[in-house]
């Protein structure tokens, strides 16, 4: 149970430790690694603890567990912690598509208007009026951060959340945010999160997956340009949002030829339908972070 206990808190743990005596207290203040906390219990299952550990955060993601103590000199740079009597050190769940606080959609101020087709041959593949395309925005400068609304996912277990933004073709970037109570500026671990993308368009052109479909097929194609404007720069951390194993199947053919290689990592949120292309997705190497939310009820057999 204490590797278990031990992978969870590697994955989960960010470059900040929250630390609470009991359900309801506030946690301390962030702290930069290196940090060392010393005599601290671990949970490990239910009713269960590791007692008298030490844990070493090296950074962000470089989490070490020792029985016992250490020496000092060891880590000269770290900062030293000792536990307090009844502190425990717990894994915390992370919500992957949090429901509330995105706030309004803000307008893309890189929008103009298409060629008019009358006024002579279109050479160029164009991206319309721009309506669907905010790769530039940050989801957490325009949040509606709600301080008392984590407290009900706090109960169960929950210590963080991404923050998703969902309107467009590219739909800007995520933020992952801690769960603490505090302001949305203290809250924050990473606003330069994954990209969102999907074949669901803001109004106007496209309206269709076959449209969305060619839009983004030059839109990858034309990642390699330089004078592409900020709502059309794609980063190297995509997640897809798709349900059906139609569209599931349209955005796997868009990796395959754009794919993986490139050095992009690529995820799919949603996966109603995501077991119809299991054997594809992991030969493509896709994760899938599957929503359970069902627009009506699984029927049994």
């Amino acid at each position: 149970m204490l590797a278990l206990t031990q992978t969870l808190l590697c994955l989960l743990l960010g470059s900040s430790a929250a630390v609470a005596s009991k359900p309801g207290q506030e946690p301390s203040p962030p702290v930069d690694a290196p940090l060392v906390i010393r005599n601290i219990d671990i949970w490990a299952g239910p009713g269960s603890l590791d007692n008298d550990m030490t844990v070493v955060m090296h950074d962000a993601y470089a989490v070490e567990f020792r029985s016992g103590t250490v020496d000092p000199s060891e880590f000269p740079q770290a900062r030293f912690i000792e536990a307090e009597e009844d502190w425990v050190l717990y894994p915390g769940l992370i919500h992957a598509d949090y429901p509330s606080g995105r706030g309004e959609q803000p307008s893309n101020p890189y929008q103009g208007t298409a060629t008019d087709p009358t006024t002579g041959p279109i050479t160029a593949m164009e991206y319309g009026d721009h309506k669907s395309f905010f790769a530039w925005m940050h989801i957490s400068d325009h949040a509606d951060w709600d301080t008392d609304s984590a407290e009900s996912w706090r109960q169960h277990g929950f210590t963080s959340a991404y923050l998703l933004p969902k309107f467009g073709l590219v739909q800007g970037h995520a933020a992952h945010l801690a769960l603490n109570g505090l302001p949305l500026a203290e809250a924050i671990h990473n606003r330069d999160g994954h990209q969102l993308m999907s074949l669901r368009g803001a109004g106007g052109y496209p309206q269709t997956d076959m449209a969305a479909l060619a839009m983004h097929r030059q839109l990858l194609l034309d990642q390699s340009r330089t004078d592409l404007s900020p709502d059309l720069q794609l980063g190297n951390r995509r997640i897809f949002r798709a349900n059906s194993a139609r569209r599931i199947e349209n955005f796997l053919d868009l990796q395959r030829e754009f794919d993986h290689s490139k050095g992009v990592e690529w995820l799919v949120l949603g996966g109603k339908e995501a077991w119809k292309h299991a054997d594809r997705l992991r030969a493509q190497e896709i994760g899938v972070l599957y929503v359970i939310d069902f627009d009506e009820a699984p029927k049994s057999e």
